[in-house]
């Protein structure tokens, strides 16, 4: 999400749409489903998710996933937490859901995310490559 130099956020897209990605930013390792953002933005999950759709032309389940995948991602490369530190850092209910989560996301399993991309980004000597 874009946000200007006061941390406000972009409009890019309307209001609804604003509000939503800014409690997503704030909320997704908690709250995965789409019922609890539309009650927090006072509007029916079924009418949400149109409204949503409509303002930016994704489904409002994309834009959290699209967080988590991200999160998950970057705990992966950048720290030493085992999967289940993950799993809870990120709110599932399982190592083995996040796995199965992940994996739909994004191809493979976390582990084979985590070795392939750090043997990508990395060099022989350990340090970051330039080539991100």
């Amino acid at each position: 999400m874009m946000e200007d130099e006061q941390g406000h956020v972009s409009k890019i897209f309307p209001e609804l749409t604003s509000s939503f990605l800014k409690l997503v930013d704030e909320n997704f390792r908690i709250h995965h489903d789409i019922k609890w953002y539309s009650e927090m933005l006072c509007k029916s999950p079924k009418y949400f998710s149109r409204l949503i759709k409509a303002e930016s032309g994704r489904n409002a389940s994309w834009w959290i996933e699209k967080k988590l995948s991200e999160e998950a991602g970057f705990l992966l490369l950048s720290s030493s937490l085992s999967m289940s530190q993950i799993s809870d850092r990120l709110g599932f209910t399982s190592e083995s859901f996040f796995g199965k989560y992940f994996k739909r996301l994004n191809g493979c399993s976390p582990m084979q995310y985590r070795k392939t991309h750090m043997s990508t980004s990395y060099g022989k000597n350990g340090k970051e490559s330039m080539n991100q």
